[in-house]
């Protein structure tokens, strides 16, 4: 087993202890996702799971909470295997955020997170569980949102709104599948912050799947990298995140920085490093020569240009109002689209002319 220990756990906390032996999964039998998981959990922690897509994370933890059942192998929490659990007793030690949500009936944002209380709820409760979800409604600072219908909240604010129902749930443990993927970058950090806090403080063993990477390693304790169905490597985020691991598992070129200790990805184009970045000659520029003639660029969506023989990301540019957008297929711009903002986020020498309106 991979054990996921955090040497400074609060010792006040009761253990949770989560195992994952030799875990097997397959649709019909045929289609391998998950090949051989094995790994231990314990300790209160912050553990993100990353790779590429198609690795098999959000397939792991539906194997955790029993949505989906392993071909082979058993998951144990304390000891006792998930699968003899009754529904209540299991979502009153495990909680569950999905990517997205597919509620659309009209009920209110308090209504919504007090369905998290239903394993905890009696006859007698509902004081205390209306104060749990007041509570949790101020902490996520969706308080103001309380009476409004959840299906008439933005994509963000829907996020949110689960994210309180998880918490007001309060698991032992709480996965989590991409809980930044609909939130701004202040969100983003205040959400993170928020459980890395909840685990700290409430002993609460917290594991998203990310694939904001730089969160991941500045936020986690310990980080899963997955690969073909397979945890390629485990460990701390500077033991993981590596150029060698990103290379192999996500097939990019990075430079790996360090940011208080901790590793900051920054991803190179494969045919143009930042070397090239720094000593490239030539003034780049932003063309509106398309624009211009009205041939459908919009004006969103210019893109650098070089008006040196040899372009940007190895494209040639045989004029200075050849436009790079114009030789890259669709799949590309995105790519390219990265480029432009190294070489914002990189300075050019003084001599490099960098203009986007």
């Amino acid at each position: 087993m991979k054990p996921l220990r955090r040497g400074t756990a609060p010792a006040v906390f009761p253990m949770t202890l989560l195992e994952l032996g030799s875990i097997d999964f397959g649709y019909n039998g045929e289609s391998v996702v998950l090949k051989d998981i094995d790994l231990e959990i314990c300790n209160p922690q912050l553990i993100s799971i990353i790779g590429p897509n198609g690795a098999g994370k959000t397939t792991l933890i539906h194997c955790i909470n029993r949505i989906l059942a392993p071909t082979r192998g058993t998951v144990l929490l304390d000891g006792e295997d998930v699968a003899s659990f009754k529904a209540k007793d299991l979502a009153k030690k495990i909680g569950y955020i999905p990517y997205t949500s597919s509620d659309s009936f009209p009920l209110s944002v308090v209504d919504t997170v007090l369905m998290g209380r239903n394993p905890h709820r009696k006859w007698n409760t509902m004081h205390e569980d209306m104060v749990v979800v007041e509570r949790t409604l101020e902490m996520m600072d969706i308080k103001d949102l309380a009476m409004r219908p959840f299906n008439e909240l933005s994509a963000g604010q829907r996020q949110r709104v689960m994210l309180a129902r998880g918490l007001a749930q309060e698991p032992e443990v709480l996965l989590l599948d991409e809980p930044t993927s609909n939130l701004d970058i202040r969100h983003q950090m205040d959400v993170i912050r928020l459980l890395k806090k909840q685990s700290n403080e409430r002993g609460l063993v917290v594991i998203m799947i990310s694939h904001d990477i730089n969160i991941a390693a500045k936020y986690s304790d310990n980080i899963i990298m997955m690969h073909d169905g397979t945890i390629y490597a485990v460990g701390t985020p500077k033991d993981v995140i590596t150029e060698e691991n990103m290379r192999k598992v996500y097939g990019v070129e990075v430079d790996i920085l360090e940011q208080d200790d901790r590793p900051h990805v920054v991803i190179r184009d494969r045919d143009f490093s930042m070397d090239d970045a720094r000593t490239l000659e030539g003034s780049y520029v932003v063309s509106e020569q398309r624009r211009r003639s009205g041939n459908g660029v919009p004006a969103g969506d210019r893109l650098l240009q070089a008006d040196t023989p040899q372009g940007a990301a190895g494209v040639r540019a045989d004029g200075p109002d050849r436009d790079v957008r114009g030789v890259l297929a669709d799949g590309e711009r995105t790519r390219h689209r990265v480029l432009r903002d190294l070489l914002l986020h990189h300075q050019p020498h003084p001599r490099h002319r960098v203009r986007v309106p």
